[in-house]
């Protein structure tokens, strides 16, 4: 049995599944999948994310998939697991985005991607031909697309501050924060322009909670002004701004332990707490935030008395970024098995 430590939405849509008209789309068989696979020397197995959630359900029929829960009546605006096409539906949408690729160099079955060839070269050019299709078509994200925000606080008034204003980036996990007065609507838009759009560029996606700092009329026109899609986390589902969450609390514990017994000037030591968070070692990814961005360590005091010297150049950066999304894919496979057993 697998432990879940967190909501899992389970909805019974048996009737609304015979109501609703069959996609008699074809699915793939396992055994013709390894038969195009066989007697090939090399492969690399792609795992989507997300699936059926990347595809949007047609505004007309989103209140069919309404569902009541002690927190209120909600509807789907993406395609959820238990919806009878589903399966067909999502096999049909990559068949048709690798239609070109699939006799040549890939298999798709379900979320499961195949690059395969006779040599390492070939595969490299094949598994290259696919990413690059990926990000045509908006399947694939890069540092600085997606960042989650949210509060801290209140906290005791230091300097006449009470608040964190928190983004994380969800590729690389570099944290941004500052220390605020207040944690109204003004104070998100100011943040998000000085701090992320200027210094990272625009997103491609914003993640929050429904607070009304979040959603607004302000924030809603610079996220459209910017053409930014600003997805909504809501109580029932919180694990979907999950990387925020996670270092909200982390910047929490940090300043805990190294703020004066009053904790009044944790304000001064933000600082110092985010420089040990992109720095720090992050077991998902194999190496810091700092390593993923920059392409080298960061410079810590102790290494700069003793004259460490470093070295990189592009290549070198881009080698980091994919042994750190290896890195994160190995660590998802070790825990998914954990929660297996």
């Amino acid at each position: 049995m697998r432990i879940q430590n967190s909501w899992r939405v389970c909805i019974d849509y048996r009737r609304l599944n015979q109501a609703t008209r069959k996609n008699h789309f074809p699915l793939p068989f396992i055994d013709q999948v390894l038969e195009k696979l066989s007697r090939k020397s090399y492969y690399y197995f792609l795992d989507g994310f997300s699936d059926y959630m990347q595809i949007h359900i047609t505004p007309e029929d989103q209140h069919k998939t309404t569902f009541t829960c002690p927190f209120g009546t909600f509807a789907y605006t993406r395609m959820p697991f238990g919806l009878c096409n589903a399966l067909n539906t999502f096999q049909h949408s990559m068949i048709s985005i690798f239609s070109d690729l699939l006799q040549d160099c890939m298999a798709v079955f379900m979320d499961d991607f195949t690059v395969y060839a006779d040599s390492f070269d070939a595969c490299l050019d094949n598994l290259s031909k696919v990413l690059t299709r990926c990000i045509d078509t908006n399947l694939f994200y890069e540092v600085f697309d997606v960042w989650g925000i949210d509060f801290i606080g209140p906290l005791i008034v230091s300097n006449g501050y009470s608040y964190i204003m928190l983004a994380v980036d969800y590729v690389s996990r570099w944290v941004e924060a500052i220390a605020t007065k207040t944690n109204d609507a003004k104070v998100v838009v100011n943040f998000l322009k000085s701090n992320i759009f200027y210094w990272f560029g625009v997103p491609k996606e914003l993640i929050s909670y429904q607070g009304s700092h979040f959603c607004n009329k302000a924030m809603s026109s610079l996220l459209h002004k910017y053409g930014v899609i600003h997805r909504i986390a809501t109580a029932y589902h919180p694990q979907s701004n999950g990387q925020a969450e996670v270092f909200n609390k982390e910047i929490r514990k940090t300043l805990q332990k190294i703020t004066n017994p009053n904790r009044k000037n944790w304000s001064q030591l933000l600082e110092n707490t985010l420089w040990a968070q992109r720095t720090a070692y992050q077991t998902p990814l194999g190496m810091s935030p700092y390593q993923i961005i920059f392409g080298k360590a960061c410079h810590l005091p102790v290494e700069v008395e003793h004259k460490a010297y470093y070295v990189c150049n592009l290549q070198e950066l881009d080698e980091l970024c994919l042994e750190a999304y290896n890195n994160s894919r190995i660590y998802k496979q070790k825990v998914k098995k954990s929660h297996d057993q």
